[in-house]
């Protein structure tokens, strides 16, 4: 029988070891957490947006492959309208979401995050900024020669769109020249969609008539009854932050714009989101928010993996679209041809509806 004292000793012994391999597994999971590099993703929407939730599919897509890596999102839930309807504290808060989680890169998606967020973290030594879906160039945002910032610009497919129109052009769908008109709302989005139509100069056979902005569903219902006649064609950018009227100052359902406008209008219309197919629409040629998520995950992974200098990556601007379909109505004003292929595409990424 071993001595009482001999007992105690290896007693300790083994508790010191156990304390010692506590304290090493602790140690090497807080110096790995600390060590993985942490992802901050600010939305400048809410979650439920279709095209937020498409931009988290692509950024998802690729993250999700990296378990190492710390992903966090925010969700700055700023309103499409400009009537001040959104939390007045929606930018601070973010900032302090920021302060909090100090992540090493910083995704800011939409124009709206690089006025409110972007501005406070150019040039930052701790912080790299990777923008999504702008649709405002990047000096905008007095990105130019920074040394911490890049990103994707969104191209919305204009020349898809005045493909097809030319293509319906020249099958006499149209016989006369053509009259294109965006509608939108007052939002920041309308306002660039606008913006991007006037700067391109490739319409040919088709003319391009001033934008159409409203605040109002009664507006929107009295500018969609004025354009009438067999050449005349109808863009819709967004309408989500329209409200009824001064009087009744609550947002109208999208999905209540878009089926009045289907039933209303007197002309075809096309959609530049695939939102308003989601709302009821018959056809949408729009940016793949899918892309915009990815590509900008793939740059932070280009980062992260390849250990390299964010200025040696340039910004890059989107190049992919989508075919929104809904089966259209035999009869009714909506008269336009579709090409075969363009159905097929649809079909094949799950945007064809019946």
């Amino acid at each position: 029988m071993k001595p009482l004292k001999q007992i105690f000793l290896n007693y300790a012994i083994k508790k010191t070891f156990l304390c010692v391999f506590i304290i090493a597994i602790g140690g090497l999971f807080l110096w790995t957490s600390s060590t993985r590099p942490s992802i901050l993703v600010i939305h400048t929407y809410d979650a439920k947006m279709p095209r937020v939730q498409e931009i988290n599919r692509g950024l998802r897509s690729v993250f999700e492959k990296r378990t190492f890596y710390h992903v966090y999102y925010h969700y700055m839930g700023i309103s499409e309208h400009h009537d001040g309807r959104s939390d007045p504290n929606a930018t601070q808060k973010a900032l302090a979401v920021i302060e909090s989680l100090k992540p090493n890169f910083l995704i800011l998606v939409d124009d709206i995050t690089q006025e409110k967020i972007g501005k406070h973290y150019i040039n930052n030594k701790d912080i790299n900024v990777v923008y999504c879906g702008i649709k405002r160039p990047p000096e905008a945002y007095g990105y130019n020669e920074t040394k911490n910032i890049t990103g994707i610009h969104m191209s919305l497919p204009v020349e898809i769109i005045n493909q097809l129109l030319e293509f319906n052009i020249n099958e006499d769908v149209f016989h006369d020249a053509l009259r294109i008109t965006l509608m939108g709302d007052i939002s920041t989005a309308s306002e660039e969609d606008s913006q991007t139509l006037e700067n391109y100069k490739k319409w040919e056979q088709i003319s391009l008539r001033p934008s159409i902005n409203v605040e109002t569903f009664q507006e929107w219902k009295e500018e969609v009854n004025k354009i009438r006649g067999a050449n005349n064609i109808i863009l819709i950018s967004n309408y989500r932050s329209l409200i009824y009227s001064d009087q009744r100052p609550e947002l109208v359902p999208p999905h209540e714009i878009v089926q009045w406008t289907m039933n209303n209008a007197h002309v075809p219309i096309i959609g530049l989101y695939g939102f308003f197919v989601l709302d009821g629409g018959y056809l949408s040629i729009a940016p793949s928010a899918f892309e915009l998520g990815e590509k900008t995950a793939k740059i932070v992974e280009n980062l992260i993996e390849n250990d390299i200098y964010i200025t040696e990556i340039p910004p890059i601007d989107s190049k992919h679209f989508f075919i929104y379909l809904r089966e259209q109505p035999e009869e009714g004003a909506y008269k336009i041809k579709i090409p075969a292929l363009y159905e097929t595409f649809a079909r094949s990424t799950h945007h064809y509806y019946e």
